[in-house]
């Protein structure tokens, strides 16, 4: 599917750009957005846009029961990060011919109000021991708990931040956080 090239600045975690530290001998999450993961956000986009779904894959997941378009129009905020996600999928090669599609936190991104922006940089906090943070599926403190950041959880950064809200992918899952409730002083270690 072709989509508009686009492409507007973002806000940076404040985390992104210092190295904290090496973290020898400590699992490394999977921080970064993978291929099926930039797929998948990208077309849910275009889903909620009323996209009707050609491919297999497309029609698997989405089903095209409320489409209404092969060339919807998207807000220029939609717009835009559709073209960021696409400069990430460069190189990607996700079958659209099968039925499945191995994304981590599928359910969750099913479930997404406001999707992310992918930034370049990336950072993690690995033992979190602040409060419990609520995840949400949007930036708004109205929109559908998807879950929680808990004690002991690895929290990472990929995407920028919109409105003060961030993206963050944790333990079990993928959402946004409030404005100010992440303080990287509640890590044990960081990473980025």
């Amino acid at each position: 599917m072709d989509t508009p090239h686009a492409g507007t600045p973002g806000q940076h975690h404040p985390m992104r750009g210092m190295l904290i530290c090496a973290l020898l001998g400590t699992a490394s999450p999977a921080i970064a957005i993978d291929c099926e993961e930039a797929w998948l956000m990208r077309n849910l986009i275009f889903d909620r846009a009323g996209y009707c779904f050609g491919s297999p894959l497309g029609q698997a997941l989405f089903d095209n029961a409320d489409c209404t378009t092969t060339a919807p129009k998207l807000s220029p905020v939609n717009a835009a990060k559709v073209a960021e996600i696409r400069q990430f999928e460069e190189g990607c090669s996700v079958d659209t011919s099968q039925t499945f599609l191995n994304a981590r936190f599928i359910a969750h991104w099913m479930r997404m109000e406001d999707f992310p922006t992918p930034d370049w940089g990336e950072s993690a906090c690995f033992g979190w021991t602040g409060p419990v943070l609520t995840v949400r599926a949007g930036h708004d403190a109205d929109a559908p708990v998807l879950g929680a950041i808990k004690p002991g959880d690895t929290i990472s950064f990929g995407e920028m931040a919109e409105q003060g809200w961030e993206f963050i992918r944790y333990d079990r899952g993928v959402g946004w956080i409030a404005p100010d409730t992440f303080h990287p002083d509640f890590c044990t270690q960081l990473a980025g």
